[in-house]
């Protein structure tokens, strides 16, 4: 069971890079030389603020899907501190509600999916 369970996690990582390569092309529509100083710490603070619910602020792929979503909000004029923690957090939610559905019972929160009290 454990080797299962290991090739699940190699099988979910991919696709979240491969989503978060999606996202990455899909952002490239304003290249980020053109976003604003401000912008670009209103982002970084989003992504810190959202990923606070992972474990050490989240693995790679995690924090990369989130950014990537952060800059494809960026690149819709989605500017603001408010709608971009927005976007952060909406990002959260869409990893956590996909890693419930293929986790099932065993997650109930990102807390659960992770072995800590939701």
């Amino acid at each position: 069971m454990p080797q299962q369970r290991r090739h699940f996690k190699q099988s979910h990582e991919e696709r979240l890079a491969e989503e978060a390569e999606r996202l990455h092309e899909q952002a490239q529509l304003l290249p980020l030389g053109a976003v604003r100083d401000r912008t670009i710490a209103n982002m970084d603070w989003a992504l810190e603020q959202a990923c606070r619910v992972f474990p050490h602020g989240g693995d790679h792929e995690r924090r990369r899907y989130v950014a990537e979503k952060l800059k494809l909000s960026a690149s819709n004029g989605i500017i603001t501190l408010d709608g971009l923690t927005a976007s952060a957090n909406a990002a959260v939610d869409e990893l956590s509600k996909t890693e419930k559905d293929l986790l099932g019972d065993k997650a109930t929160s990102v807390g659960g999916l992770f072995g800590q009290a939701g």
